[in-house]
């Protein structure tokens, strides 16, 4: 056997020992691969999860505080010592003149209140907030065993304008006392005139 045929076992060798090892570290850096891919599939889902929690809690602090700054305003506007308060129109309409405070209940003067801040909105848009919190108030009457708040706008997102819009709902029916939230999750209340369909029981 020649020297040169030697030579070129012995390479083969060398070059098939190099080429199992590769064949090993490509196998060991692709199940790694795999592994991170997965651990970034998971971290994203977790990020998108957070984002969202926190756009929807950044609007609802930024209304609710814009709500406070506008009650505060309110209030110091009725107690400044006037004896008469101006009710508010539309651009346009005849300036009537000064009505005492006196004359005015407390549901008139929060209605114009509301409607100087919102600049006039028109009522079918209160309307239909009140059809989509009667919604949400359903979907959770239906519901005794109480259900967090991605239940309900996976049912109902097909009605919502966005899940900050959700989350002011949610809040809506909890101070109004309709619902309650217990470890994240919300549960209709039942008040007495629905368990006995609106009739009065009287205790004999």
């Amino acid at each position: 056997m020649s020297s040169f045929l030697e030579t070129l076992k012995q390479g083969l060798q060398e070059s098939q020992q190099k080429f199992v090892l590769s064949q090993q570290k490509l196998a060991q850096c692709q199940n790694e691969l795999q592994a991170a891919q997965q651990r970034f599939n998971v971290a994203n889902a977790e990020h998108q999860t957070a984002m969202q929690e926190f756009q929807a809690f950044n609007t609802l602090t930024n209304l609710e505080a814009r709500k406070e700054q506008q009650a505060v305003a309110a209030t110091a506007a009725g107690s400044n010592g006037a004896s008469s308060a101006t009710l508010v129109l539309r651009p346009g309409a005849e300036q009537p003149k000064s009505v005492p405070i006196s004359t005015i209940n407390e549901s008139t003067y929060t209605s114009n209140v509301a409607a100087s801040v919102t600049g006039g909105q028109l009522s079918s848009n209160n309307k239909a907030e009140g059809n989509k919190t009667e919604v949400v108030r359903d979907f959770l009457r239906q519901h005794s065993t109480g259900v967090t708040p991605s239940e309900i706008w996976k049912e109902l997102e097909s009605q919502m304008s966005g899940r900050a819009y959700l989350y002011s709902v949610l809040k809506r029916l909890k101070d109004r006392g309709d619902v309650r939230e217990k470890r994240g999750k919300y549960y209709f209340i039942q008040r007495p005139q629905e368990l006995t369909g609106g009739r009065t029981v009287q205790i004999q």
